[in-house]
């Protein structure tokens, strides 16, 4: 039988179906935390929040999150269920020495997330127990710990309750900063005392061997483990220990940045477990002390790793200064070489610097040798010292020679360039140099070809223009070490080269008035100058300064001497024959005349007796000879 419910029931089951759907998304929901909040209710709602991480902690449903804002909260949180706690803006929280870590994940507690935060650790009282800023208590699987800056406060920044297995740590894009113990200086000479002694400073950071599937990637290692120290047997070596410690096998450790400072026999890294991949990292040993090394590992470290060599392990990742590899016979290390990369000055006078090494001996051999002559530039050098029972040092540096001795540049302080026949001219780089006299030496071989001339094109091109005038020329001479030296020469363009002027003989006749004139280049035929110069003069005359010639020159020759003058008062002559011709015939009127003969029958008369008048061009005699 068919039942139909009233509208009124179907309601109340509708609201009972979305109160269990919003009671199951609350299991997940966020809560929030804020120093303006207060520890009242479930802090579900972004404008309700808890006052502290811990209360939220506790209303945080498993698999949630707790959203904490900036400030700072003085607490120890202690997560004792799956969550992710992720701060905004960088969230500071300082703990005490009520529990084990400032934050602290319980025995058991998986699948937690821990972002965004600065845990600031602190200093247990009671030197027997090891706290952290951040503590793993007891196993845990899928811990991801990322992007926090997590300050060691006079204990360790993070560890792991010891023997306890975690799988699945992922540590990630944090900073590990702060110092592992109390006051100016790491107290203790060794660790006979560590657990009776608060001074005695622990670890940075101590992943345990039992752990599985870590990953420590990204991060930067700057806190401090050690310091010099007054403490007896340690005054020379100083106090420290270990920055970083992953004892588990197959740890994947790639791209940190390991920058802290300890002392005495402790290390940067120290790695125990095999199968380890460790490529990308970083070490910058600037604030090692004394005997502290790189890296510390076990000969079972890289068995079935990347890289499977300590020679592949150092090609894989960067040291500062220079690594050597310390064969200790069961273990090595990755220690800073005993020598640094040396710079070494060329003298004035040579290219090559002998180096020698102080402590060359028969237990210490370098390669090239000591008393070796390095040539400019970088040379690998080899350091290998024996210690005996199999125990060796090998490790490289570099010897750099350096030029800073100025190449010595001789130059005229002044010069002369003669233009060509065709007037202008546009030397080469070389032959300039050449002409011009420069020379270079230098304390290393150098080629000539490196003497430069800045704005080459146009200070080694000369023209008609440039005649006369002065030009300021630079040098340069750069050697291979990129020493320079300038010198500067005032070069004179001068025109010296005469115009060539090409005349030929002339004849000239008298005019109808007994006179002939003629112009200084009447007798130019051709006239070439390598600067152009005008073609119709001036010119002067050379020889007699008349140019006109009347009826004394008539019949005559004489040598006349045209010369032109270029603008930079070069003067070029040519010499000719000039001819004087009288070709103008005398005019004579004559009158018909009658004679009578005398008595002796006979008549005479002279030739001009029947002459009227009489004109030439030359004034000639009018009483004759007459013909």
């Amino acid at each position: 039988m068919r039942r139909t419910l009233p509208s009124a029931a179907i309601g109340r089951l509708f609201t009972f179906l979305c109160l269990l759907t919003f009671s199951g998304a609350l299991s997940t929901q966020s809560v929030f935390v804020d120093p303006a909040g207060a520890d009242v209710g479930n802090c579900s709602m972004p404008g309700s929040p808890c006052l502290t991480i811990g209360y939220a902690v506790s209303q945080a449903m498993a698999g949630g999150t707790v959203e904490v804002a900036a400030g700072t909260y003085n607490e120890n949180v202690n997560i004792d269920k799956s969550l992710t706690l992720q701060g905004t803006g960088n969230p500071t929280v300082q703990g005490s020495d009520v529990s084990l870590g400032t934050f602290q994940v319980l025995p058991n507690v998986n699948d937690v997330t821990i972002d965004g935060f600065t845990l600031i650790g602190f200093d247990a009282a009671n030197a027997g127990s090891e706290t952290a800023a951040l503590y793993l208590q007891g196993a845990h699987s899928n811990i991801t710990i990322t992007n926090n800056t997590i300050t060691a406060n006079g204990d360790a920044g993070f560890t792991e309750e010891f023997g306890a297995l975690n799988d699945n740590l992922v540590i990630d894009g944090n900073t590990f900063d702060g110092q592992t113990f109390p006051g100016a200086q790491a107290g203790g000479c060794g660790f006979g005392n560590q657990f009776s002694d608060p001074t005695v400073p622990r670890q940075l950071v101590v992943i345990g061997n039992s752990d599985t599937n870590v990953q420590f990637t990204n991060n930067i290692i700057s806190g401090t483990a050690g310091s010099t120290t007054t403490a007896a047997g340690c005054e020379t070596t100083g106090q420290g220990n270990t920055l970083v410690t992953i004892d588990a096998p197959g740890a994947v450790i790639t791209g940190n940045t390991f920058s802290g400072t300890t002392a005495r026999f402790a290390s940067m890294l120290r790695t125990r477990g095999d199968a380890n991949t460790i490529t990308g990292n970083t070490f910058d040993g600037t604030n090692l002390i004394s005997t502290t090394t790189f890296h510390f590992l076990t000969d079972n470290t890289l068995m079935g790793g990347t890289p499977a060599t300590a020679e592949d392990l150092v090609a894989a990742n960067s040291y500062d200064p220079n690594e050597a590899i310390f064969d200790g016979g069961g273990s090595f290390s990755i220690v800073a070489c005993p020598v640094e990369d040396t710079t070494v000055f060329a003298g004035d006078m040579s290219c090559e610097v002998v180096v020698e090494f102080d402590d060359a001996s028969a237990t210490v051999t370098y390669d090239p040798p000591s008393g070796t002559a390095f040539q400019l530039g970088d040379t690998e050098v080899t350091r290998m010292e024996d210690f005996g029972g199999g125990n060796t040092l090998e490790c490289l540096f570099t010897v750099t020679v350096l030029d800073t001795v100025s190449p010595t540049l001789n130059c005229p302080l002044t010069d002369t360039i003669f233009l060509p026949v065709s007037g202008d001219t546009l030397f080469s780089r070389a032959d300039f140099v050449a002409e011009i006299g420069v020379s270079a030496t230098d304390n290393c071989p150098m080629d000539l070809g490196n003497i430069l001339i800045p704005n080459g094109n146009v200070n080694r091109a000369f023209s008609c223009d440039d005649a006369g005038m002065v030009r300021t020329v630079s040098f340069v001479v750069r050697d291979e070490s990129d020493n320079e030296s300038v010198c500067m020469v005032d070069i004179t363009t001068l025109d010296t080269i005469a115009p060539i002027l090409e005349c030929s003989d002339i004849t000239v006749a008298l005019d109808s008035n007994g006179m002939a004139m003629i112009e200084n280049d009447t007798a130019l035929d051709t006239l070439f100058d390598n600067c152009d110069m005008d073609p119709s003069g001036p010119f002067t005359v050379g020889g007699p300064t008349a140019r006109t010639f009347d009826c004394t020159f008539a019949d005559s020759t004489v040598i006349r001497t045209v010369v032109a003058t270029d603008m930079s008062g070069n003067q070029g002559s040519c010499d000719y024959e000039v001819t004087i011709i009288d070709t103008i015939a005398p005019v004579l009127e004559c009158s018909d005349i009658t004679v009578a003969l005398d008595s002796n029958g006979m008549a005479m008369i002279e030739n001009d007796t029947a002459l009227d008048t009489l004109f030439d061009n030359c004034d000639m005699d009018p009483s004759g000879p007459f013909t």
